[in-house]
C-alpha cells in the first residue's frame, strides 16, 4: 500500500510538472500588474461561487469550476480520479451528504501565474462539521478558457492536526522524570504505551538523516519554510507513521519521503523500547544545495 501511494504521488508531481511546462509554452511575454490584478480578480470570483454552492450543498454547481474533460485529474491520499465525472463521482462518494459536506472556508490563497492563460494558486480549506472538523492544503491549476478560468488539476491533502499532548484528558499522561529528579521532556501516554515527546524537546538520538530534495518547482518560484510531521517513531528507532501538521503543499512530500528515511537511537523505557510519538520540523531553504 505504502509503495503504491508513493507511486501515485510520484507520477502526481511528474503531471504536474508536465502540465506546468505545457501551459507556459508560448506565454513568455510577463503579465502586466494591471491583468494580474484582474485575472487574479477573476480566478477569486470562481472560488467563491465553488464556496457558495458547497455551502448550500450543490455539489454539481461547485464543479462548474472544473474544466468539463476527460483530461481533468484530481490527486488525493486516496489516489488520482481522471475525468470531469470520475472527480464527480469521487465528490458524492466522499461526501454524500449536506453534513459530510459542512460548511467550507477556503484561506491564505497564493497566486503563481505561469504565462498569460496558466496560473496556480495554494491555499488551504476547512471543513466545519457537527461529526468533527477536517480540513487541509490544496494545489489548484488553473488554465483560461474562452468561458473564463477552469481548474484542469486539483491535488488537495487532508491535514491531521498532532496536538498529541494538549489535546488530552489530563489523566491520559504521566510525566516521566529524569534521573536526577527534574521534569523531563517526556510523557507517557496511559492509554497506548508510547512516550509522546513535550513541545520544544527533541526525540531520541537521529543517527541517520536523510536531507530532503527541494522540489524542482518549489525552488523555481522561491517557496521556502518548514514543514512540520507528526511522526511516531517505532521501538526499533525507524519512523513507521507520518502525518502533515503543516507547511507548503509542494514542500510537504519531500520532506515526507525524506524523513520516512531517518533512524533513531531506540527510546528506552525501564529497559524496554517504547514507540515515540513526537513532531519533526524540516526547514526548506534555498540557500541550500540541490539533491
Amino acid at each position: 500500500m505504502g509503495g503504491t501511494r508513493k507511486t501515485l504521488l510520484a507520477v502526481g508531481s511528474l503531471a504536474l510538472l508536465f502540465i506546468f511546462s505545457v501551459l507556459s509554452r508560448g506565454h513568455a511575454v510577463g503579465k502586466t500588474t494591471e491583468e494580474e490584478n484582474a485575472d487574479r480578480y477573476a480566478i477569486r470570483m470562481v472560488l467563491n461561487a465553488q464556496q457558495a454552492a458547497w455551502n448550500r450543498g450543490d455539489v454539481d454547481a461547485f464543479l462548474v469550476g472544473y474544466w468539463r474533460s476527460p483530461d481533468l485529474t484530481f490527486s488525493g491520499s486516496s489516489g488520482v480520479s481522471r475525468g470531469w465525472d470520475g472527480v464527480r463521482a469521487r465528490y458524492k462518494k466522499n461526501y454524500p451528504d449536506r453534513a459530510a459536506m459542512g460548511e467550507l472556508d477556503c484561506s491564505e490563497l497564493e497566486f503563481r501565474f505561469l504565462g498569460t492563460d496558466a496560473a496556480l494558486v495554494l491555499g488551504k480549506w476547512h471543513l466545519k462539521r457537527e461529526q468533527g472538523d477536517v480540513g487541509g492544503v490544496f494545489t489548484l491549476v488553473w488554465q483560461r478558457f474562452p468561458d473564463g478560468w477552469k481548474i484542469i488539476h486539483d491535488h488537495t491533502s487532508a491535514v491531521e492536526r498532532a496536538d498529541a499532548v494538549q489535546n488530552q484528558p489530563a489523566d491520559a499522561t504521566q510525566l516521566l522524570t529524569k534521573m536526577n529528579g527534574e521534569p523531563s521532556c517526556e510523557a507517557v501516554d496511559t492509554r497506548t504505551g508510547r512516550i509522546v515527546v513535550l513541545p520544544n524537546c527533541k526525540p531520541g538520538k537521529l543517527v541517520a538523516r536523510i536531507e530532503p530534495a527541494y522540489p524542482p518547482l518549489a525552488r523555481q518560484t522561491k517557496i521556502m519554510g518548514p514543514v512540520k510531521l507528526h511522526a511516531l517513531i517505532g521501538k526499533d528507532g525507524r519512523v513507521t507513521k507520518l502525518e502533515v501538521v503543516s507547511g507548503h503543499p509542494l514542500l510537504i512530500q519531500s520532506a515526507m519521503d525524506a524523513v520516512k528515511q531517518w533512524q533513531y537511537e531506540p527510546t528506552l523505557l525501564n529497559r524496554r523500547a517504547v514507540v515515540v510519538d513526537t513532531v519533526i520540523e524540516v526547514i526548506f531553504s534555498l540557500n541550500q544545495s540541490p539533491n
